[in-house]
């Protein structure tokens, strides 16, 4: 009995190991300082931390990070949001969905306290959904190429209103603009993975979502993970109904 305890124990060490002893590929999409790039690093540490082997790419354009890892041979993973749908889309399977890493609410900041928002410029994210920021009243809506321009042009007193995030409502509110939530919009991050064993892997996700270094940066923004229950199946059909409510809203 005890022989047979012995090479059972041997062999879960020694499958485990094996398993563990796989290179990773961790995708980083997006800019080489961006959330995306500040998420991919916590990924890897605490990855590593759990035993595997991990290999972070340079950073990449979105459409280049979909085609590495479509095209990835061995264990992959790419960080992704589900407000990108219709501009950069991502197919996947249910098996490849490892959990949704954070929800972000959006606001609506008033810069300029005479100005009317049907008449008044509206700085928005070029991937903002248009329609519905239109259907609130915000009509005369102008483009910028990210949330950081966004937030400059309100805090220079450009625009009248600005469509922004948690962080840049804060920001904002720091200097007395009145902001509001929009009502039933937010955005999800999520992680896929291929190649992996995916009850194995998903477990490593979530330590790696439910870490200390991920809390405190998640905390640091305003985000939180209460979109996620952990039941893949329920919570992958919510971001996919996100990603439609995405796409159609996007207005391009």
């Amino acid at each position: 009995m005890k022989i047979k305890t012995l090479l059972t124990t041997m062999f879960v060490v020694f499958f485990t190991t094996v398993t563990f002893a796989q290179e990773v590929l961790v995708i980083l999409a997006g800019s080489k300082s961006g959330s995306s790039a500040q998420r991919n690093n916590i990924y890897a540490e605490v990855l590593k931390e759990q035993g595997y082997k991990v290999k972070l790419t340079k950073n990449m354009q979105n459409d280049l990070a979909i085609d590495m890892y479509y095209n990835a041979k061995g264990p992959a993973t790419l960080v992704w949001i589900d407000m990108l749908a219709g501009k950069f889309d991502v197919e996947y399977s249910t098996d490849e969905f490892m959990g949704i890493e954070y929800s972000v609410p959006l606001f609506m900041c008033q810069i300029n306290a005479d100005a009317d928002k049907g008449t008044g410029i509206t700085a928005i994210q070029r991937n903002a959904p248009r329609n519905i920021i239109a259907d609130l009243g915000y009509k005369n809506q102008v483009p910028y190429a990210s949330s950081t321009k966004v937030l400059n042009a309100a805090l220079a007193g450009e625009v009248d209103f600005a469509y922004t995030s948690q962080s840049g409502k804060k920001k904002l509110g720091e200097l007395g603009k009145s902001c509001e939530a929009i009502p039933g919009l937010n955005y999800n991050a999520y992680t896929i993975a291929k190649n992996v064993d995916i009850a194995e892997f998903r477990r490593s996700v979530r330590a790696v979502i439910e870490s200390p270094q991920m809390k405190k940066w998640q905390e640091g923004r305003g985000y939180t993970n209460a979109n996620a229950s952990w039941d893949y199946d329920k919570d992958h059909a919510f971001v996919r109904k996100a990603m439609i409510t995405w796409a159609n809203a996007r207005g391009n």
